[in-house]
């Protein structure tokens, strides 16, 4: 069937570099056994990094295994965090940044016992912590993630109603206790099963679900989420690309709360995919779609988000329906999607990536000819892959207020501010750089005095400030302008 596709397609690595030359790679694995990451399966707290997968055991049963990079060590040995007894599987990974511990959510199914159990796992530094946030016969599929600037929980999955139909369940910790919520309006279709939900929260909280909707043939992204956290008032919108229907998708909640989406989709069965990149802004519309995947036919598989608000993805290369295991990197930071091949081997699946703060590019994937050959690579970027933020000698033309950096932080954020030569003021111009809370009140003050034109930059030391959202506005005549920044302790 492979080589059916093949004689209609060609593969992008013809066009590309292999760029694997700029990036180092450590095997996490050595084993017989099939070891597979999933959607989630690589998390980033400022240079600290944690991985987690599925690996096979005899009999056909898996199990979940964890590990983890700090800065400027190895990665630590794996750690087995689903027990010994029947078979675990989906993981999925987030972490807590404020503490930097992970949290794991997967599917666990005892030996004896048919359905399948919602459990987390909390890394408590020597043991994992299990919870049950289920506990009942009910069929579950695809848990997912995320976890909010005030350290709460929230994961949703795949469930059914007592109808038999497929529905989005949500649980949050929010109030201090589990609570689950059934999505009544979320409609999955008789194969709803494969809906494959992703789950991200903005700065306050508020949950933002996406995932396969619709029946077979009329497939499309919905996108459900509540006005505030916690809430049982749900809202739901049909996300469109240019692909006739869409199988998955990918969300990332920025800082400022902008939403980005990466869907994927084809147009049938045999037509080449596409992944399609959308942005909407706290209180705005959605973006027009833009081609994530340049010129190459592929599924995206991974989403990030950088600090200049530019997106990087990875990307699966397909002949027809058939990958073809070759892996791309691609990212909008110049402007326009450009992609490089990133392993051109034939046999590399399921990629996740993130950056450090330090800018570096991490990818975690799983590589092997056959199933029982599988191994878990980690990649890192030779030299950070964000644009730089050049501040020359040269007379800034406009007034320019950056993103504090690094956001979040603890306990100290640089930011950055322009004022331009110009005849439309007097120089030098009164200037006021300050905090304020999110009442509004005004808690520190970084700038207050007459400035000159130029690049500047202050340092704010929230030591003695408790974690939680801030604003930060920067005054120059008649500029104002304000941006939030995000302190995590």
């Amino acid at each position: 069937m492979k080589n059916i596709f093949l004689l209609f397609s060609f593969s992008f690595c013809l066009l590309t570099e292999n760029v694997l030359s700029q990036w180092s790679s450590d095997t996490l694995t050595h084993n017989i056994h099939r070891d597979e990451t999933e959607m989630q399966s690589l998390a980033v707290n400022g240079t600290s990094l944690h991985a987690v997968w599925k690996q096979e055991k005899s009999g056909g049963a898996w199990e979940i295994l964890y590990a983890k990079k700090e800065t400027g060590n190895d990665w630590t040995m794996a750690r087995n965090i689903s027990g010994s007894s029947g078979t675990a599987f989906s993981p999925a990974l987030a972490v807590n940044r404020a503490y930097n511990d992970a949290y794991i959510v997967f599917l666990q199914q005892p030996d004896v016992y048919d359905f399948k159990d919602i459990i987390l796992a909390r890394d408590s530094g020597n043991t994992f912590l299990s919870t049950h946030i289920t506990n009942d016969t009910t069929e579950k599929f695809s848990p997912t993630i995320a976890i909010d600037a005030y350290s709460k929980i929230h994961i949703a999955w795949i469930g059914k109603d007592t109808l038999d139909n497929w529905k989005i369940f949500y649980a949050s910790n929010y109030f201090g206790e589990w609570r689950i919520q059934m999505l009544a309006g979320s409609e999955l279709g008789p194969f709803g099963s494969g809906a494959s939900p992703f789950l991200a929260v903005n700065t306050y909280g508020v949950a933002h679900i996406v995932y396969r909707g619709g029946d077979f043939g009329n497939y499309h992204i919905q996108h459900v989420y509540n006005v505030l956290p916690g809430d049982t008032t749900w809202h739901y919108e049909t996300i469109s690309t240019p692909n006739e229907n869409d199988f998955t998708a990918q969300l990332v909640v920025d800082d400022m709360n902008t939403l980005h989406l990466l869907a994927s989709g084809n147009d049938g069965w045999g037509f080449p995919p596409h992944a399609y990149y959308r942005t909407k802004n706290e209180g705005g519309n959605w973006s027009e779609p833009q081609l994530a995947t340049s010129d190459g036919a592929g599924w995206g598989n991974s989403l990030f988000i950088d600090i200049n608000s530019k997106a990087h993805i990875l990307w699966e290369e397909t002949s027809g329906n058939i990958y073809t295991g070759n892996l791309f990197y691609a990212s909008n930071k110049t402007g326009v999607w450009e992609s490089d091949s990133l392993l051109c081997d034939e046999k590399s699946f399921g990629g996740n990536f993130v950056i450090d703060a330090n800018g570096f590019g991490y990818a975690l994937l799983y590589n092997g000819a056959t199933f029982d050959t599988e191994e878990i690579l980690a990649l890192r970027s030779s030299s950070p892959v964000t644009n730089v933020i050049e501040h020359n000698t040269f007379s800034p033309q406009q007034f320019s207020l950056s993103q504090n950096y690094p956001n979040p932080f603890n306990p100290t954020t640089t930011i950055r501010f322009e004022i331009p030569v110009g005849a439309i003021h007097e120089l030098p111009l009164q200037t006021t750089l300050k905090i304020y809370n999110i009442l509004g009140e005004d808690v520190a003050t970084l700038v207050n005095e007459n400035l000159p034109a130029g690049n500047y930059e202050r340092e704010w030391n929230a030591t003695n400030f408790p974690s939680g959202l801030y604003l930060y506005r920067l005054t120059a005549g008649k500029f104002s302008e304000t941006k939030k920044l995000l302190l995590l302790k």
